[in-house]
């Protein structure tokens, strides 16, 4: 069955027959589910979208790609421990840049319209805490870009894949008494 399939036979929350269907034989298939059938049917949901997005080449840079991770790793840990085994011994995802591969673009052309350049001459920050400003505020861009919305969230950039996007990267507490 396609993933589509298993989107709309799992119960939700308020649908008798897609429970009775599940209490009757549907459970059989997820012999080590240790959450809810709701919760089950939400991961798929989730991943569902994900897959999706991936099939038809739209931006991932607002998927949080983590998250259906976690969901895939919850749908194959309920079908059989030694698949997520497997899985998780094989899955590239969560080494890659791809849930903020929208960064490579943005950030080319924040380089390529002298984003550092402009920051540097025309920002003054008091005391030294206003050092390296067109780098600070490239970080700051790139993180906003790849969804943080929080100081503390910029701690992203420092984390799966980014290395490969970036040298090097500003702890959030750095760029938060900038």
């Amino acid at each position: 069955m396609s993933l589509g399939t298993w989107r709309f036979i799992l119960p939700g929350r308020h649908d008798a027959g897609k429970q009775r269907f599940w209490e009757e034989a549907l459970h059989e298939a997820f012999p080590h589910l240790t959450r809810t059938p709701y919760q089950l049917e939400r991961a798929v949901e989730g991943v569902y979208r994900l897959r999706n997005r991936v099939a038809h080449l739209e931006p991932l840079i607002n998927s949080n790609v983590p998250a259906q991770l976690v969901n895939m790793r919850t749908v194959i840990g309920a079908i059989d421990p030694q698949l997520l085994s497997w899985f998780a011994s094989t899955e590239r995802i969560g080494s890659t840049e791809v849930s903020t591969a929208g960064l490579v673009p943005v950030m080319g052309l924040a380089r390529d319209a002298g984003l550092h350049e402009l920051t540097d001459h025309w920002l003054t920050v008091p005391t030294d805490k206003g050092a390296n400003a067109g780098l600070k505020v490239g970080s700051l861009v790139a993180g906003m870009v790849a969804g943080a919305d929080s100081i503390d969230d910029m701690a992203l950039l420092r984390h799966g894949g980014m290395k490969r996007l970036f040298d090097a990267c500003y702890a959030p507490s750095t760029l938060g008494s900038f």
